[in-house]
Formats: C-alpha cells, structure tokens, sequence
C-alpha cells in the first residue's frame, strides 16, 4: 500500500455505543478510512462492495462468533487482514482463531495508541505479503509465507 493511501478499516462490533464511539475515534486519525457494521451478514456484504484492508472483529456478536466473518467473507472475495478485538479468549480459543485466519488479536482494554499501532502493523503486513516481501525480523508462521500473528496485551 502506498504511503499516501488511507488504510481501509471495517469495525464489525455487536454493540453500538462501543463501535460508533470506536469509529469516530479511528476516524480522527489522518491515515485511517473506516466504515462499521453490527454483524457477520452486514460486515460480508461491506467488504464484497468496498476494499477493506482490515476488519476489527468481536468474537462475540451476540447470536453469532465473530470467527464465522473469516471464510464468509473469504467467499465473496475479502483479502484484508482481521484484527479480534475482544475482552479476552483463552490460549486454546486464540490458537485455534488464529489457525482459522484471525490476523492477530488485540485486547479491548488496550489504549487507543495501542490499537493504532497495531491497525497499522497489521496493515502493513498485508501489503509486505502481498508483494512477496520478505519482513525483517518476522519468524515463518505455519503458512511459511505469512507474518507472524499480532497479539497485543496492553503494556
């Protein structure tokens, strides 16, 4: 992705205070574009009209996971990264995540600074792989070929 590009984010969050409240948040950030929905059939249907870079996801989403978003949305054609932001999973729930296409995890009580950071970690992986540029200092995943997950826990 081009340094001038916006990276495109698409909050898929059950709960309206806390997504709306998200949204205009990332929204104050000069280099962020972002869109939000409240569910898996919502968040599908953004990203098969517009070109996220990344999703941040709730795992939990009231009557569905969030994980169902992942090969959904990879159906209609989504290649962005998917950030979990959620208020904890344990290590066996984030390993399997993980191996079912969850980019990375990030804790929702993490800053704001925090969840920047790591929005734009994240998309910057995703440009790095699609080129097929190596990344210093990023030991091989299971894919071989993919960065390693971001998990981030608040400092």
């Amino acid at each position: 992705m081009p340094a001038s590009s916006k990276v495109r984010v698409l909050i898929l969050d059950d709960h309206a205070l806390f997504r709306e409240s998200l949204a205009r948040l990332l929204e104050t950030e000069h280099d962020l574009e972002v869109r939000h929905c409240a569910s898996v059939s919502e968040g599908v249907a953004t990203v098969a009209e517009w070109p996220a870079d990344l999703v941040l996801l709730d795992f939990d989403l009231g009557n569905e996971k969030g994980s169902s978003f992942v090969e959904k949305a990879q159906e209609v054609g989504f290649k962005g990264r998917t950030l979990l932001l959620t208020a904890g999973v344990n290590e066996l729930e984030a390993a399997d995540l993980i191996r079912n296409g969850i980019s990375g995890i990030v804790l929702k009580h993490s800053s704001a600074a925090e969840l920047s950071e790591s929005i734009r970690e994240s998309a910057s992986r995703q440009s790095l792989a699609a080129t097929g540029v190596p990344e210093k200092g990023h030991g091989k995943s299971h894919r071989n070929r993919e960065p390693s997950p971001i998990v981030k826990e608040p400092h």
